[in-house]
């Protein structure tokens, strides 16, 4: 298993652990116990720290006839960046962890 799988599959086990804790997250007060909002915000962290591939867009053709990708999208607020130029780990707006493997 390679150490992405691994890591993915542990920040998983996480959030199914602060799932199980929280319970089904339902509250009918008009303030949420500190704790579902804090367990909530930890899942969306934890979720952000998956790498997901981004979405490609292309701006042209080659001599070939084959479309040139000039920007990638974030996964998760679509955000845009430039292929050549914006080189992240992490998107700059939403904290989104991507993978860009496959355009570097």
């Amino acid at each position: 298993m390679d150490n992405k799988k691994l890591a993915a599959d542990k920040i998983k086990n996480a959030i199914m652990d602060i799932q199980e804790y929280i319970g089904n997250g339902e509250y009918n007060g008009d303030n949420p116990p500190i704790y579902l909002l804090t367990a909530t915000l930890a899942i969306k962290a934890l979720e952000n720290q998956i790498p997901i591939k981004p979405n490609l867009e292309g701006d042209g053709y080659d001599n070939e006839g084959n479309l040139i990708y000039g920007t990638w999208l974030c996964p998760n607020c679509d955000a845009h960046y430039e292929i050549d130029y914006d080189d992240y780990n992490y998107c700059p707006i939403c904290g989104q962890k991507v993978d860009l493997s496959d355009i570097n």
